[in-house]
């Protein structure tokens, strides 16, 4: 009879394949990438959508890139299936608070297009998000506009409309409000 350490022997491929699979997943899910993107320096594209959740969804607000000139914007490309934009929230939560002084402008950008307004308002709540967000829609796809090709995405706009940093994954709050000072300077 084989005991269970011949057995793991054995077998070890099976069970260490998926073993690091599932760790290389996580791992990757915290990695923030801040490799440089060709946005930076370029004029930010502007869109002009309705608030699907959050401040302002109720009234029928909609939040235009051009009327935050003037504001360091910071926009957040989330979805509702996405465990790290998940994470992400509290950290753009505290930032909006911490920067409530200063004209900075956090804003949610839903890429989902197919989803109702209310999944959305509903996502945007369990997430605990305190900033309005807008859903990209096909007509729009200003995820495709800021070459979003992963999640969460952060974009970071200079009050002049100029694109300073994009990076994605969950943000390193200290590192983030460092790049948000330093704009302000």
């Amino acid at each position: 009879m084989s005991s269970f350490a011949d057995k793991l022997r054995e077998h070890w491929p099976a069970v260490a394949l998926p073993a690091l699979v599932v760790v290389i997943a996580v791992l990757a899910s915290r990695v923030v990438s801040t490799g440089s993107s060709q946005l930076v320096g370029a004029a930010a594209t502007p869109f002009a959508l309705p608030v699907a959740a959050g401040p302002g969804a109720a009234e029928g607000d909609r939040i235009a890139l051009d009327d935050l000139r003037g504001h360091v914007v910071v926009l957040d490309f989330w979805a509702s299936w996405c465990p790290p934009c998940r994470e992400s929230i509290p950290v753009l939560n505290r930032l909006r608070d911490r920067n409530r002084d200063r004209r900075l402008a956090v804003i949610g950008v839903n890429v989902e297009p197919g989803m109702d307004r209310g999944t959305v308002a509903a996502a945007h709540r369990a997430f605990g998000a305190g900033f309005a967000s807008v859903q990209d829609t096909p007509s729009s796809d200003v995820q495709h506009a800021y070459r979003v090709d992963s999640l969460p995405t952060l974009v970071l706009i200079g009050p002049d409309g100029v694109v300073r940093h994009v990076e994605s994954g969950v943000p390193n709050e200290t590192q983030l409000q460092e790049r948000i000072d330093s704009i302000f300077e």
